[in-house]
């Protein structure tokens, strides 16, 4: 009996000292001073218990959830047992073993992992399905099925995170490559467009072409400023040799001094964008936007005031961010013309519009200055700040109008010096045609909206005596000539007798598809008589002294007038030049061919 308790407690001890698995190493983990573990004495320390008093009888409960902080979950996260030797052989082999007592645990679990996928890991990307796993997944997920226990959940690291076109850190990315400047460099190193603009007069460098209505509005827009108000303040000239990069390199010592002028007259399209680009930034925000201003007009007259002011200064502004990019790309700047060319649509849509609004502009400041009382005490206060350098209202209301203009000269200078690059030459000759045409658009567009507003004052000056009334502002209609005249009239005395002349005065209106005859009363209205239509009026000359008329006397021809018939009517002009200046009106503008 005391052999078999003997045989029994060896054969007791020896299945004892079996185990089923290789023996685990003790890896030690770098812990926080605030876990939990850390501060209990070592003896109270639950690893402790395990290790020593409880081996392999039961698993070690967790702690509660009083523990489960933003970092330490459970007492697993800070006493790790990791694989056994051959897995640190095998990290050694791939070339990612680390420092085996520093490393994160990839059995910790987030307080918030509920929230994550299934196969997901804290601060490690999602593992691909179809991707080769690592030899240490292969060993964990063998030694885990082995013991009957879940398949960790560990993730590849140091696999990089590909970001979707779709997503918003993709489209950040995206659109990042496609940066360009939203603010201009030169815009506060230049002074205000008007100093600028004094300057080239002062130059002899500024030229206005005759055929432009609009210069007597231009004059007329520095009235109300005293002398000293309109000088420049403290203007410095920005050059092209003057840039960091021209400088750095040297290239203004590499090239000739025709090409020097050249790249100054290229340059002085930049700076003076830009400081125009200042000025209508002191209109809008200091003018247009002030609340005082504001309550001392109706809406309406704010609309006439400024216009489509913003909107040229945006067109303005996105001018010339492309020109420093461009200059950025290109410090010879050699796509100046179809900069400038590619802007011209917009320059188009807003310039025309807006120049052919400044005559009512004009007429409505003086009406307010007049009328106006707080309008005026107002806008001194605002013209007297330092922020527009003293300059008056009406001075930045011109700047579209002399911006264009001014453009136009820039170019005409580019293209004189640019003979000897033909591709400078072609790009900057055809956008001088565009902004010509600009030009010209507003020209034209100023002189329709006075022609406009002729045909509305004379409307309520034309009264129709026993006639049929029609309007007289209509689509294309134009007053060509108006003046007064005499009409020689034939009073019979007797059979014998020769009949007696007299005159009495007559009022033409020659439209370009009309004739009006009126008298004209002392109130300054006019009664109209009679009228034709153009292709039945013709005008000729008369043999004055053989029918015993008198000098400078010529016909008048009626073929069909309001009531249908023909009439002769013989006028008198008070010289030759006005005579044969009615008469070449009427035959240039009223021959052609027209029902009765």
């Amino acid at each position: 009996m005391h052999c078999l308790q003997l045989i029994a407690m060896a054969l007791f001890c020896r299945k004892a000292s079996l185990t089923d698995s290789p023996p685990q190493v003790e890896v030690t983990v770098k812990r926080c001073a605030s876990c939990p573990e850390s501060c209990k004495p070592l003896f109270l320390r639950k690893s402790s218990i395990r290790q020593h008093l409880l081996p392999r009888l039961f698993r070690a409960k967790k702690y509660s959830n009083r523990f489960a902080s933003g970092k330490w979950n459970s007492v697993d996260d800070v006493t790790l047992h990791s694989l056994n030797s051959d897995c640190s052989k095998l990290l050694g082999q791939t070339g990612e073993a680390e420092d085996p007592k520093v490393f994160s645990n990839p059995l910790y679990q987030h307080p918030h992992s509920n929230d994550l996928p299934h196969n997901a890991s804290v601060g490690l990307p999602t593992p691909d399905a179809n991707s080769e796993a690592s030899p240490i997944e292969l060993l964990t997920n063998k030694k885990r099925a082995r013991d009957g226990g879940p398949a960790p959940r560990i993730a590849k690291q140091g696999r990089k995170k590909e970001h979707s076109e779709h997503s918003m850190l993709g489209r950040l990315l995206k659109d990042s490559s496609s940066w360009k400047r939203t603010e201009s460099k030169f815009v506060q190193t230049q002074p205000l467009y008007q100093d600028y603009w004094m300057q080239c007069i002062k130059d002899g460098t500024l030229s206005v072409e005759p055929s432009i209505t609009f210069t007597g509005i231009l004059s007329s827009s520095f009235v109300g400023g005293s002398p000293g108000t309109i000088g420049p303040h403290d203007y410095t000239t920005s050059l092209w040799q003057e840039l960091p990069e021209v400088k750095e390199h040297g290239i203004a010592d590499g090239i000739n001094v025709h090409q020097l002028q050249l790249q100054e007259a290229i340059f002085e399209v930049v700076t003076s964008e830009a400081s125009y680009q200042r000025s209508l930034t002191v209109a809008i925000c200091h003018f247009q936007n002030s609340c005082k201003l504001s309550e001392c007009l109706v809406s309406t007259e704010k609309h006439t005031l400024f216009s489509n002011l913003p909107g040229v200064r945006v067109v303005s502004e996105r001018f010339l961010l492309d020109l420093e990019d461009g200059l950025e790309k290109d410090v010879f700047l050699h796509e100046i013309g179809n900069l400038v060319l590619q802007h011209c649509p917009d320059f188009h849509r807003v310039y025309v519009p807006y120049v052919t609004n400044q005559m009512y502009q004009d007429r409505l400041i003086k009406r307010l200055v007049q009328e106006n009382r707080k309008f005026l005490q107002v806008l001194q206060k605002l013209e007297e700040q330092s922020v527009c350098k003293r300059q008056p209202l009406k001075s930045f209301l011109v700047l579209p109008f002399q911006r264009i203009t001014r453009l136009r000269i820039l170019l005409e200078n580019i293209l004189k010096l640019a003979h000897d690059s033909p591709e400078l030459a072609s790009s900057v000759g055809k956008a001088l045609a565009a902004v010509g045409q600009i030009v010209s658009g507003c020209n034209e567009g100023v002189r329709s909206m006075i022609q406009t507003e002729e045909l509305v004052l004379l409307e309520k000056r034309v009264d129709f005596v026993n006639l049929k009334s029609f309007p007289l502002i209509s689509r294309g209609r134009v007053l060509l000539q108006h003046g007064e005249l005499a009409q020689i009239l034939f009073k019979e005395v007797g059979v014998v007798s020769r009949p007696c002349l007299s005159t009495k005065p007559i009022y033409l209106h020659l439209f370009s598809d009309l004739l009006l005859l009126s008298n004209k009363t002392e109130h300054g209205r006019f009664m109209v008589t009679d009228y034709a239509s153009k292709g039945q009026v013709q005008a000729d000359n008369l043999k004055a002294k053989a029918l015993g008329l008198p000098d400078l006397a010529f016909l008048l021809r009626l073929s069909c007038n309001h009531a249908g018939i023909s009439r002769e009517v013989i006028l008198k002009a008070s010289n030759k030049k006005e005579m044969q200046h009615w008469i070449s009106v009427i035959t240039s503008h009223m021959l052609s061919e027209s029902d009765c």
